[in-house]
């Protein structure tokens, strides 16, 4: 374990906000998600190319430099589309925690409030409160990031294991 620790003490990361205030703006403005499918993914790509031409740019200027790019999009993407493929029988949309409602989300009835539930395993869904993710989504994501599946260039930690 020590060359693991020594390769990420000896390393800088930078991590953006994991977030989904900006990209979730269109149902708080009541627009459906029918609606918001139409063109939500479209900014995600055109802001993720963006990312990917900057890099590219300053991997010129600083050759020396090793500049990994982290596609969250890309595990949140797949986790959308395949959730039960990949172990979140709970589903995609529907919070594992909130206040009823046909995706289980309340923006009244909030995670936590009187009136809200818990289910049994959280584990098997990947919305924790329908604004956040749970543990086991996050820790799907990491793998991806670390074993080089969600990276561009990709890249293998492979001194870290998942539980």
């Amino acid at each position: 374990m020590t060359g693991c620790q020594d390769l990420l003490r000896n390393s800088l990361f930078l991590v953006g906000e994991i977030g989904g205030n900006d990209y979730n703006y269109p149902f708080f403005k009541g627009r459906s998600s029918q609606e918001s499918r139409t063109f939500v993914p479209k900014v995600i790509d055109a802001v993720s190319s963006a990312i990917e031409n900057e890099l590219s740019r300053l991997r010129e200027i600083y050759p020396h430099a090793n500049i990994i790019y982290a596609d969250y999009y890309k595990g949140a993407l797949q986790m959308s589309l395949f959730p039960t493929q990949l172990g979140f029988t709970g589903g995609a949309l529907e919070a594992c925690c909130g206040g009823g409602g046909p995706y289980n989300y309340n923006l009244t009835i909030q995670c936590g409030y009187n009136g809200s539930n818990v289910c049994d395993d959280p584990s098997t869904y990947v919305n924790w409160d329908g604004i956040h993710l749970t543990e086991a989504a996050y820790r799907w994501i990491a793998t991806g990031i670390l074993d080089g599946s969600f990276t561009n260039p990709p890249t293998v930690i492979s001194c870290i294991q998942s539980t």
